[in-house]
């Protein structure tokens, strides 16, 4: 009988992190760190496209609904609050959640997914996603693979609420790495030519035109027969 209900807010309730939401443009900014929008997007869109992967890893549909419902928010405010491009967090502040209610729900969802207890993040489990979802983004890129994966080592750990600020971070380490690959090619193609090496082969090459020239005429000459 709830087939038809779940199904329909399974579509809802999408989210694309590429969408130009504000939420969603400040966690890309975010991401990008010192780079600017449209750097980053050129250089680091695999990077961009992994974040959304890894945001999903944390969400579920039916726990949303659920949850949100616990706090009071019903289906119908959750289907009026859907917009194009909207974030989690934008929909749910629409259908009437507070800040202390968005984190109250984003809390419920993350311990009926295994990755968090009453008080905390359940940090193995919540790394262990952390690199299933990279390991399966960049398994065909092994530099910046294992840039972002230590970025899961080097970014702060997060508290139970703190799983956004934790993939921008490690997201971070891979734009990062993305944008050092870029700037080394730079380097590499456009490396000055020593003009000093250049002159000391045309050097050789004339001076071996000249004795082959000789070497031909000395051969030819009646004198040394």
């Amino acid at each position: 009988m709830n087939h038809p209900r779940i199904f329909i807010c399974m579509i809802l309730s999408a989210l694309c992190i590429t969408a130009q939401s504000p939420d969603a443009l400040l966690a890309i900014t975010t991401a990008c760190g010192h780079l600017d929008h449209d750097t980053c997007m050129d250089e680091a869109m695999v990077c961009i496209e992994l974040l959304s992967e890894i945001q999903d890893k944390f969400k579920s549909t039916s726990a949303g609904i659920s949850c949100a419902g616990e706090q009071g928010i019903g289906l119908f405010a959750l289907i009026g609050a859907q917009g194009e491009g909207k974030t989690n967090k934008e929909v749910l502040r629409d259908a009437g959640a507070d800040d202390e209610t968005f984190r109250a729900i984003e809390k419920c969802v993350l311990i009926s997914q295994g990755f968090a207890n009453d008080s905390a993040l359940i940090m193995h489990k919540v790394t262990d996603a952390f690199q299933e979802v990279i390991e399966g983004h960049l398994n065909d890129n092994a530099t910046l693979l294992n840039a972002t994966l230590e970025g899961i080592n080097s970014c702060p750990e997060p508290p139970v609420n703190g799983i956004r600020d934790y993939s921008l971070c490690v997201t971070n380490a891979c734009v990062t790495r993305a944008h050092e690959i870029e700037e080394e090619l730079k380097t590499l193609e456009y490396k000055p030519v020593d003009n000093n090496q250049g002159n000391t082969a045309e050097v050789v090459r004339l001076d071996f035109f000249i004795l082959t020239l000789c070497l031909l005429f000395y051969s030819n000459n009646e004198y040394f027969e």
